[in-house]
């Protein structure tokens, strides 16, 4: 091996290798969590997982069903079961709690049937169309006293642009 690959391997091997040993709590019963999980799946998959001790016995139990994991002894199972649920035990997060109605922004469908939907340069689009069968309030078309960007005015414009990026890069 050259030095470069060494240095590539120290670099870069060095970090996944303690990453690796950090993933699991030091705690009685590691040994036999490396032992039995580790032999079979990336121990990441043990840590990145969360439940409590009918929850880790229901996964060792679908394990030995359809992976051929091989039964366990009680004691040893005991012990796995013990430090899985107690360093890898529920966790109370996920999402926010939902905001107060009165922190929210107006809902656009509710507002009527003329409500501004969107903005773009002078151009206010209004929902229009409230007449559909199914309730689908979807006919977005420029509000009277507005006058609609020109489709072949958005073509010039992209081209126009498109030209002056590749000026750039010449």
């Amino acid at each position: 091996m050259n030095a470069l690959s060494l240095l590539f391997l120290w670099v870069f091997a060095s970090p996944a290798m303690a990453t690796y040993e950090a993933e699991l709590v030091d705690a009685p019963g590691i040994d036999l969590v490396r032992g039995h999980c580790g032999v079979c799946h990336s121990l990441r998959l043990v840590t990145q997982n969360r439940g409590d001790r009918e929850h880790w016995l229901k996964t060792i139990r679908w394990m030995q069903q359809t992976q051929n994991f091989w039964v366990l002894e009680p004691a040893t199972e005991d012990q796995i079961l013990n430090y899985l649920s107690t360093h890898f035990g529920p966790v109370a997060t996920g999402r926010r709690a939902p905001l107060h109605p009165s922190l929210l922004p107006p809902r656009v469908f509710d507002a009527g049937p003329t409500s501004v939907i969107a903005k773009f340069g002078s151009t206010t689009y209004r929902n229009t169309n409230t007449n559909s069968a199914s309730g689908c309030q979807c006919g977005f078309q420029p509000h009277a006293d507005e006058q609609p960007v020109s489709p072949f005015l958005v073509l010039v414009l992209g081209l126009l642009v498109l030209r002056m990026r590749c000026r750039k890069r010449t």
